[in-house]
């Protein structure tokens, strides 16, 4: 395969710029998609604290009555639900950079390398066929060039 080909320069052009394309659209994405798990760190869903605001069940009272959280058992549900909230949004970033990494993968390189291997491939086909058709013309042209040996053991 030469390198020095024209059609070879502007595929490896073409591809380089694919990939310089495909690269900044994906890390777009993903940097969309962490601002916006980012912002929701600042406020715990009202979902995910549900369970600090409501009445316990006590056990140790006859006839298993329900009673209001202590300050401490509230704080440290509210700690336990913002632990968790922010693991979901880490997570949810961890999640972000691997589907910009995929979308980059197979939007991005993948097509650049098999243009670079298409043009390769054909590339070498027809230098085969440039060297195939030169050696033939110059049979032609100028005979065989090997040396007959057969011709020798039939002098005198």
């Amino acid at each position: 395969m030469n390198m020095k080909t024209p059609c070879f320069r502007a595929a490896l052009t073409v591809a380089a710029v694919w990939i310089v394309i495909f690269a900044s659209l994906s890390y777009s994405d993903y940097r969309q998609a962490y601002r916006s798990t980012e912002y929701a760190g600042y406020d715990i869903p009202e979902e995910e604290t549900y369970q600090c605001r409501s009445t316990i069940l006590d056990v140790t009272k006859p006839g298993f009555q329900f009673r209001e959280q202590t300050s401490d058992e509230r704080s440290a549900c509210y700690k336990k639900a913002a632990q968790a909230h922010v693991r979901l949004i880490e997570s949810g970033n961890r999640f972000a950079l691997e589907q910009a990494w995929k979308a980059f993968g197979w939007r991005g390189a993948l097509p650049a390398l098999a243009l670079l291997a298409v043009v390769a491939f054909w590339t070498s086909i027809s230098a085969g066929v440039g060297r195939a058709a030169s050696s033939y013309f110059n049979w032609l042209r100028f005979g065989s060039t090997k040396p007959d040996t057969g011709s020798k053991d039939n002098e005198p």
